[in-house]
């Protein structure tokens, strides 16, 4: 099964948002039973993204087919976008350089980067290891959501007409 979660802002009259994110696990005999961390869709494809590369499956059988060419290692948040290109983000600390993948879909040979910035601190809050979720097209007008792991921040980059208004992600504090 595949499960996307969705990050909503609190209504007018909340004062605090409550989220819940849990690690997903797979049981499925062909695929591994541990350190599973996201899982996404492209066609007739099921993504796996798990200690640091991302494995593409046969829907229906889950035979693996392949690992989808190009991921950059340091990835285990996959999610799609609207029109179901595969986004991932790299697993970044405090202090080094983030970045948001894209592949239009399995047959892509090299993602494009599209944002990249540095993750603020020193060595803590590691971004890119909990929940992704891509809310509409990043080619039209989308929102990005990312938590922070060990931090009670969540990261969003907002897009509009195509074109991120900024690479450096505004933080939302739970």
């Amino acid at each position: 099964y595949l499960v996307k979660g969705i990050v909503k802002e609190p209504e007018p009259g909340f004062s605090s948002i409550d989220l819940m994110f849990e690690k997903k696990y797979v049981d499925l005999p062909t695929l591994p039973l541990h350190n599973v961390y996201s899982m996404a869709v492209s066609g007739e494809n099921l993504l796996v993204a798990q200690n640091g590369k991302i494995e593409v499956y046969n829907a229906n059988t889950c035979e693996k087919i392949k690992d989808l060419a190009g991921h950059p290692g340091a990835i285990h948040q996959i999610t799609n976008d609207a029109a179901g290109r595969i986004i991932a983000i790299s697993v970044s600390n405090g202090g080094t350089l983030a970045k948001i993948y894209k592949w239009e879909n399995v047959n892509t040979t090299v993602p494009d980067i599209i944002c990249q910035w540095t993750v603020e601190g020193t060595g803590t809050g590691i971004v890119g290891r909990n929940l992704l979720n891509v809310n509409g097209d990043i080619t039209k007008d989308a929102v990005i959501y990312i938590a922070a792991n060990a931090r009670t921040d969540i990261y969003r980059w907002t897009i509009t007409n195509g074109t991120f208004k900024t690479t450096i992600p505004e933080k939302l504090t739970y």
